[in-house]
């Protein structure tokens, strides 16, 4: 009797929760409704995000929420106008590390999401570090042009992606696991393979329905490479680990300065414990740093190679940096170059990662200040395109101007500092808001500029049709990728 009670009274409050939640949710209004039922509409949203984001944002701007069926459920899309209380809400209200679970299916990815020790080396030691270690990315930069780039005077097509993604995975390894090791093939071939293993991991779980994932997981093979990669770098980098902890105060002027020592250090202090955590967080942070830098320099580069009457004023102003600092790219350097970094931030803008940000799930319910109530288990994400295209925040908006934040720069005074490209604030959302923005957006901002700066300095650069115009993105559901099958075409300029 007594545990028939309990089953009741428990049943009864799930019951009860359901229907409350519910309720709150028909509240909040939706787009795309008309477009059939839930699965016909999981699919609409496959092909046609960005549009059903632009209408709901603009259709409900004044109320400021709307819900909409995405590829993985309901999701609430919120106004910007409320991002400054829901970035004061505690983390167990309001979740980015569980919408950060949910979105990469950590409970079959395994993929951790508490290595709080690399937040915290990325902005303790790594952002404060950046001017001491521009030489050291350059170099890298450097040697990746001259091994991966063509070096022909004559126009030469080539596959951009996979030659940026051995680019990047040497300077950011560079920074992350030092000279010695950065430019290792099978460092290499990890740091890429492993993003695009989870990727893939997380879509093959996400094709199941929740109900059968915890049973068809362990027999996916993208699961199983995930696993793979994650041995691949045990057996690379645990000796290297195990060699740097037998040199722990012997090193002299000799020590590392890199993450991998950076944490190390930190380990105790942050109980991080046995060699293999410590080798598995540059997997980690190679995930987070790798392919969405490689993105980024793949728009810029098809946005000048469309746009070619930007090459120059950019080159020109990085010969005129240059030339005040003897030849050499330091931090001084790249502060200097403002139109590069509006080019940056307007690439950014008109083609980004995807169409939204702030994801974040509601682990208790709460209501916003409009009255709306946010029951708990609901992701919400907040439309970052539709912003970075609203015309009262971004004059002419669908217009590329590669001079728009260069010029806000310099007539805000006071507020120049926002329209720098590794800002954020309610209209430039595309790193993410408050304290869970992302905190490697000034070591992407260095690399990117480095490797901008001196493929400008090297190479002409032209689409293979410029009567097509700009290479179009492939849009799937919330992301917004550049087309890598295409060719960009690269001449080696005459010294």
């Amino acid at each position: 009797m007594f545990w028939g009670s309990i089953f009741v009274v428990a049943a009864g409050s799930y019951f009860l929760s359901y229907v409350m939640n519910a309720q709150a949710m028909s509240k909040i209004p939706m787009i795309g409704k008309e477009m059939g039922n839930q699965r016909q509409r999981e699919k609409i949203f496959l092909g046609r995000a960005k549009m059903l984001l632009q209408q709901g944002y603009h259709k409900f701007k004044k109320n400021g929420i709307f819900r909409i069926t995405t590829a993985e459920g309901t999701r609430v899309i919120i106004n910007r106008k409320f991002l400054d209380e829901i970035r004061d809400m505690s983390d167990d209200i309001i979740s980015f590390e569980s919408a950060l679970e949910e979105t990469l299916e950590t409970k079959y990815t395994t993929i951790p999401t508490d290595e709080y020790l690399i937040n915290h080396c990325v902005k303790a030691d790594l952002t404060p570090g950046l001017a001491r270690l521009t030489d050291a990315i350059d170099e890298e930069v450097k040697h990746g042009i001259s091994t991966e780039l063509p070096q022909s005077t004559d126009w030469t097509a080539i596959k951009l992606s996979p030659k940026l993604l051995r680019m990047v995975a040497m300077i950011s390894g560079r920074v992350f696991i030092g000279p010695d090791n950065c430019r290792n093939e099978s460092w290499i071939k990890i740091a890429v393979d492993y993003t695009l293993n989870v990727f893939t991991g997380q879509r093959a779980i996400k094709a199941w329905r929740p109900i059968w994932r915890p049973f068809v997981y362990r027999f996916l093979p993208e699961i199983r490479e995930i696993h793979a990669r994650r041995e691949d770098a045990r057996k690379l980098l645990v000796p290297i680990v195990q060699q740097r902890e037998a040199m722990k105060g012997k090193w002299g002027d000799n020590k590392p300065d890199d993450m991998m020592q950076w944490m190390m250090d930190k380990a105790d202090a942050w109980n991080v414990k046995g060699d293999e955590r410590q080798a598995f967080q540059q997997l980690t942070l190679s995930m987070a740093a790798i392919h969405t830098t490689v993105m980024s320099v793949t728009q810029a580069l098809y946005d000048l190679a469309a746009m070619p009457q930007y090459i120059q004023p950019l080159r020109d102003e990085v010969k005129e940096a240059l030339s005040q600092s003897g030849g050499k790219f330091d931090r001084n350097v790249l502060s200097k170059l403002h139109l590069m970094d509006s080019f940056m931030k307007e690439s950014q803008r008109y083609n980004p990662p995807g169409f939204t940000s702030f994801r974040r799930k509601v682990r208790r319910g709460v209501s916003l200040s409009d009255g709306t109530y946010l029951p708990a288990g609901v992701t919400i994400e907040v439309p970052s395109h539709a912003i970075a295209r609203d015309p009262e925040l971004y004059p002419d908006p669908e217009k590329f101007d590669a001079y728009r934040f260069y010029n806000m720069r310099k007539e805000g005074h006071k507020d120049a500092d926002r329209h720098q490209f590794v800002a954020v604030t309610p209209a430039s959302l595309h790193f993410g808001y408050g304290k869970h923005a992302c905190p490697g957006r000034f070591f992407a901002a260095s690399e990117i500029k480095l490797i901008l700066a001196n493929m400008l300095l090297q190479y002409d650069i032209k689409v293979d049709k410029p009567e097509e115009g700009r290479y179009k993105n492939i849009e799937f559901a919330h992301q917004n990728i550049p087309d890598p099958r295409r060719d960009l075409l690269f001449r080696k300029l005459r010294t």
